[in-house]
C-alpha cells in the first residue's frame, strides 16, 4: 500500500473520482471561509506509515494508494447543484482510500482503528471482486462461515453492525489490529460491544483468521 498527499495543484491528475462518478473540487478560500479550520487537522504521512507498518499482516498483495487530502477537498452535488461541505474521515473504495481532516489532533492510536477498518474493505473489494453495491452477492461464504442471519444485508440496511460488509471489516480489524488498533477513541463506550456482545462472545474465530489469509494470499495466486 502507498501513500499520497492531495492538494490543491495535483488533486485533478491525483485524485479518482469515486464509483458514482461525483467529481472533486477544491474549494477556494472565499467559499471556504465558514469553517473554522484551525479545527481541522490533516494526517502526517510519518503517522500514517507507523500504522501501516504495525499492522499485523504483510499486506503486499493491496496494492492500492491511500490518498490523504485536505478538507477543502469537497464532492459537487449535482442534485443542488452545490458544494457539499463535508470532509472525509475514511472511506475506502474498490481501488483507493481516502482520509480526510480530522478533528483532532492525529496520533497513531486515534486514526489506527479507522485505518484498519478501511484497510478490510478493501480486501473484501479486491479478493471478492465486488463493490459495496455487490458486495451481498460475493459474501454468502463469510456469512456462513460467520454464523451471520442470510437475513442481514449491506443495502438499504440502518444498522451499521449488522451490515455483513461492516462486520467483515471490523472482524479484519480484530484480528489483525496492533493492540491500540482496536480501541476506537470515538466510541470507546460500545467498541466491538454492539457487533460482538458485551463479553466478545461472538469475535471471530481462528476459522475466520484463515479465510482472510486465505482470501489475501489469492491477490498473488498463492
Amino acid at each position: 500500500m502507498r501513500i499520497e498527499n492531495v492538494n490543491k495543484e495535483n488533486y485533478i491528475n491525483v485524485l479518482p473520482n469515486n464509483e458514482n462518478g461525483k467529481k472533486f473540487t477544491f474549494l477556494d478560500e472565499s467559499v471556504y471561509a465558514y469553517r473554522d479550520k484551525e479545527r481541522i487537522f490533516a494526517i502526517p504521512n510519518e503517522v500514517l506509515q507507523e500504522v501501516l507498518d504495525e499492522i499485523n499482516l504483510d499486506l503486499i498483495n493491496l496494492n492500492i494508494p491511500i490518498f490523504i487530502i485536505p478538507d477543502q477537498l469537497m464532492l459537487f452535488n449535482e442534485k443542488t447543484n452545490m458544494y457539499i461541505g463535508e470532509y472525509f474521515q475514511g472511506k475506502a473504495y474498490n481501488t483507493h482510500i481516502i482520509l480526510g481532516g480530522r478533528e483532532i489532533k492525529p496520533t497513531k492510536e486515534n486514526i489506527g482503528c479507522l485505518v484498519i477498518h478501511e484497510i478490510g474493505h478493501i480486501l473484501m473489494y479486491k479478493a471478492l471482486n465486488c463493490t459495496w453495491d455487490t458486495s451481498d452477492k460475493v459474501l454468502e461464504e463469510y456469512k456462513k462461515l460467520r454464523g451471520i442471519p442470510e437475513k442481514w444485508k449491506n443495502i438499504n440496511n440502518a444498522n451499521w453492525y449488522t451490515r455483513p460488509a461492516e462486520i467483515f471489516a471490523e472482524d479484519f480489524r480484530y484480528l489483525f489490529g496492533a493492540d491500540y488498533m482496536l480501541i476506537d477513541p470515538y466510541d470507546k463506550d460500545s467498541d466491538f460491544v454492539k457487533m460482538y456482545g458485551k463479553d466478545l462472545e461472538n469475535a471471530p474465530t481462528q476459522e475466520i483468521k484463515n479465510y482472510m489469509i486465505k482470501l489475501l494470499n489469492s491477490l498473488n495466486g498463492i
